[in-house]
């Protein structure tokens, strides 16, 4: 049995009020194409609004239970705080109603609107309680505002005493011009993202103040794990980090992390400093930058079974065990 908790899809709103936000087109040749604040952003993947695909793809690559959340270009927290609000209770609801006859296969993170924390908190809560959501899904930053500034306490706060899973994506990813070519933003934007913000949740003292948040790093925890011995080195002899009650890297184990890396090497590094326990499957499905052979790496790890199936199945349930039957 495997779960993948990191995968992406988008319901489809029969709603015309956010057609200007998100909205499927099609090309003369019945090309399918994402539309996005009214403006063509990419050619649609079919995973990512059919869960008939999802399941297809499930088969093929050994997955038997996902964990849903939309992709980060539609959070919108760029957007006013109103439309933001109606905009996640409308994809939260639709999210509920397309997963409800496939509930032994799906679950979801809720989306939110975190440029409205109050209303974030009781979203978050409303999904939680009322469709058996497992937590949310957000981003690396909210509009520039990092994951450790005190407006987000609330926040925090109510995740913790729900007990919600977070996964932390990234998005408005960090670099400007320098990542435009290459497809660099996506390549190195995402993991320094990623990085970025498990730093400033660390050196930000969230789990000192929030012990008990479950936390996921998307894409391997990006280059946090790498880089943990530089935050080590400062925390000796800088005194920006002479807060800290203890190492950074004795706070790695706090977080979760998915098995994105690609690789069964990099993916065994993560698994050496952070402990298998810590580990969850995770795909990014349907993009083209997804792990399309998760198990596959994850059993090419120098790990006994017993290890190996808290990967791909009992980390999960045991994080998830409110809605994972």
């Amino acid at each position: 049995m495997v779960i993948d908790v990191h995968s992406h899809y988008i319901p489809l709103l029969e709603s015309h009020d956010f057609k200007s936000l998100f909205y499927i087109e099609e090309d003369y040749d019945n090309t399918r194409y994402i539309r996005i604040n009214d403006n063509v952003f990419a050619k649609l993947d079919e995973g990512l609004v059919s869960l008939e695909k999802h399941m297809e793809d499930m088969d093929g690559a050994g997955i038997h239970h996902r964990v849903l959340s939309v992709a980060p270009f539609v959070f919108f927290y760029e957007r006013e705080s109103n439309e933001t609000i109606k905009w996640a209770k409308a994809v939260n609801d639709q999210m509920y109603r397309d997963i409800r006859s496939y509930s032994n296969k799906f679950y979801a993170l809720a989306t939110l609107p975190m440029n409205s924390i109050n209303e974030a908190c009781l979203e978050l809560e409303r999904t939680m309680r009322e469709y058996n959501f497992l937590g949310a899904a957000i981003a690396t930053n909210i509009n520039g505002i990092e994951l450790d500034d005190r407006c987000l306490y609330p926040f925090w706060q109510r995740a913790e005493k729900l007990g919600a899973f977070i996964l932390i994506h990234p998005h408005y990813a960090m670099g400007a011009n320098r990542l435009d070519d290459y497809y660099l933003r996506n390549i190195i934007g995402n993991p320094l993202d990623t990085t970025i913000a498990a730093m400033r949740i660390i050196l930000g003292g969230l789990f000192e103040r929030f012990p008990k948040l479950r936390i996921c790093l998307s894409h391997s925890g990006g280059y946090l794990p790498l880089a943990i011995s530089h935050l080590d080195r400062a925390y000796e002899v800088r005194r920006e980090l002479s807060h800290l009650s203890s190492a950074p890297s004795t706070y790695l184990k706090n977080f979760y992390y998915d098995s994105l890396a690609f690789d069964a090497k990099a993916l065994q590094f993560v698994v050496d400093n952070v402990g298998a326990d810590r580990m969850l499957l995770g795909t990014d499905y349907p993009f083209d930058m997804r792990c399309e052979e998760p198990v596959k790496i994850v059993d090419m790890l120098f790990l006994d079974e017993w290890d190996k199936n808290q990967i791909y199945i009992d980390n999960a349930k045991n994080i998830l065990k409110s809605g994972l039957k």
